[in-house]
């Protein structure tokens, strides 16, 4: 079906039609490996000049996100962990965005 879609969109629009097939490719591999979507999205954020995938590395942020926010439920205890072992930075980070918020009132 994905096939059919992209062969339909590159035949009207052929810039349009690449950009499908690379969130096609791309958005499946993130969902389930991470850190090689990662990896990929870093080189994809240098291309963001080119007119054929110029919307891809927004598009990809927001998959790379949403996948992490998956991961978040399995990695608590060890998030949980690097949390107090860092408090000291933790409060410092907290402190930090206090100040820019009254900053910004």
């Amino acid at each position: 079906m994905a096939a059919i879609l992209v062969g339909v969109i590159t035949a009207g629009r052929p810039s349009l039609g690449v950009g499908v097939m690379v969130g096609v490719i791309y958005g499946p591999l993130v969902l389930l490996n991470l850190p090689v979507g990662i990896a990929l999205w870093i080189a994809l954020v240098f291309s963001q000049h080119l007119s054929i995938v110029s919307i891809a590395p927004t598009a990809a942020s927001i998959l790379i996100g949403l996948a992490w926010f998956g991961t978040v439920r399995e990695r608590a205890p060890v998030i949980r962990a690097v949390l107090v072992r860092h408090k000291m930075l933790v409060f410092a980070f907290a402190c930090l965005l206090l100040w820019v918020t009254i900053s910004m009132l």
